[in-house]
């Protein structure tokens, strides 16, 4: 769903609201997001645009407070979001090292799986930030690891890791599978009921975290799609291949979250993402 960087972009130079557009970083069926300079306080932020409509007018207003009060350490800072011309947007920090996607595809092309101790740490991480957000009425509709962000912390590769984009899915219109048409490619991370054109909530992100989780042990996505017609038959109906099929010296203790998470049915999942974070964390203490 994502593209690479494009510095080519007619909007580069640019203002939106005091920020400058410098390079298009990305493209996706949400929009296009953009690295920028905060002019006011000299500071880079990351700037996402999409185009405007009445509802989406309407529904930046009303989250407009709430994001901007998400604080917690591991949720991406939003600095501001508003209108601008035919467009919202959403101005918040700029990742210095990229996603967890990055981190997966860089391991993947050696050959590798990200190492399991960190993929968890990291998947924990996202669960405590989603967790704050859901507590404040937040669902984030979105989760994938292009979405979650990484800080180095230290010289190894060691990450801090940040959810964001927080607000952005949900500027878009509901519906069903026909309103998904529009996906500059496959939504790899939907959970079943969205595919049904049911609006997201904390069980359908518990489904999103469960698949990037699946991705972490096993280095695979539970479902491959070759369109969102595929994508959606095989969320709503077939059954992930079990994790330690792939990986068989998988704790069965992993294997029980992953497929809990990505149950079809949302009762069937944890009961809300602390939940699935204590069961990350208590993976990763058993393992220590």
């Amino acid at each position: 769903m994502e593209s690479g960087s494009n510095t080519t972009d007619r909007r580069v130079g640019e203002r939106v609201g005091k920020y400058v557009l410098q390079n298009l970083l990305s493209e996706d069926h949400l929009g296009k997001a953009f690295a920028a300079l905060d002019t006011e306080l000299g500071r880079p932020a990351l700037v996402r645009l999409m185009p405007r409509t009445a509802r989406q007018a309407q529904r930046l207003q009303e989250l407009r407070e709430a994001l901007l009060g998400l604080k917690h350490p591991n949720v991406v800072e939003t600095y501001d979001c508003g209108e601008d011309g035919d467009f919202v947007f959403i101005a918040s920090e700029r990742p210095p090292e990229g996603s967890l996607q990055t981190l997966l595809h860089r391991y993947a092309k050696a050959g590798e799986r990200l190492p399991l101790q960190q993929g968890l740490e990291l998947v924990r991480d996202a669960a405590a930030a989603l967790e704050e957000a859901h507590k404040r009425g937040i669902v984030h509709a979105d989760v994938r690891p292009a979405n979650l962000l990484l800080w180095r912390t230290g010289l190894l590769e060691h990450y801090t890791l940040k959810v964001g984009n927080f607000g952005m899915a949900l500027l878009e219109s509901p519906g069903g599978l026909e309103d998904l048409e529009h996906f500059k490619g496959v939504p790899t991370h939907l959970a079943p009921e969205r595919f049904q054109g049911l609006p997201p909530t904390v069980h359908s992100d518990i489904y999103a975290l469960g698949v990037v989780l699946y991705e972490v042990a096993t280095g695979l996505l539970p479902f491959e799609a070759k369109d969102v017609r595929d994508a959606a038959i095989r969320h709503i109906y077939a059954q992930p291949i079990p994790p330690r099929q792939i990986v068989p010296q998988m704790p069965e203790a992993l294997e029980r979250v992953i497929l809990r998470a990505l149950a079809k049915k949302p009762i069937d999942r944890f009961v809300g993402m602390g939940e699935l974070r204590d069961a990350v964390q208590g993976l990763l203490e058993r393992s220590a």
